[in-house]
């Protein structure tokens, strides 16, 4: 996991059939975000949303998985492409 320093996870979010994929950092964020065009990466508050009842999953290869983000959650990053 990565921390902001404002105590959020760093994350980025492709969606696939349904299911918001979440990247753990900046450069995978922004490599899987390349393969469908020019990146757009936000930041998302994950640690806040389960004290909401919102619920993430983990795959078997590591990458975690959401069903929704809603907009309070999500911050634009700033990045390099």
């Amino acid at each position: 996991m990565v921390w902001t320093k404002e105590g959020r996870l760093l994350y980025s979010a492709v969606q696939v059939s349904e299911i918001l994929h979440l990247s753990g950092d900046m450069e995978t964020a922004i490599k899987v975000g390349s393969r469908h065009g020019k990146p757009v990466v936000y930041r998302v508050a994950s640690g806040q949303m389960p004290r909401e009842d919102y619920v993430f999953y983990r795959s078997v290869n590591g990458v975690r998985l959401t069903k929704e983000v809603p907009i309070q959650y999500l911050e634009k990053a700033e990045q390099e492409v």
